[in-house]
């Protein structure tokens, strides 16, 4: 299987945590990172947060969904 991790600078800590944690809140954020990515139908997604659930997420999982990937 292949594995290509979508690391968004955005997200990173290396960029700063306070800064992190305030993209990872914006809305729409985690849609625009799939979007770039072109998931498509065929594509698998795992999601993982380390400090739990954000909008950022919810949004990624949302726009893959309606990709169609799983």
């Amino acid at each position: 299987m292949h594995i290509s991790a979508i690391l968004d600078e955005g997200t990173l800590l290396s960029n700063g945590a306070l800064r992190s944690m305030a993209i990872e809140r914006t809305p729409g954020y985690g849609r625009i990172v799939i979007a770039d990515q072109r998931l498509g139908a065929n594509d698998v997604l795992i999601l993982v947060n380390a400090y739990g659930i954000n909008a950022a997420l919810i949004d990624a999982a949302l726009e893959a969904r309606s990709r169609g990937s799983s």
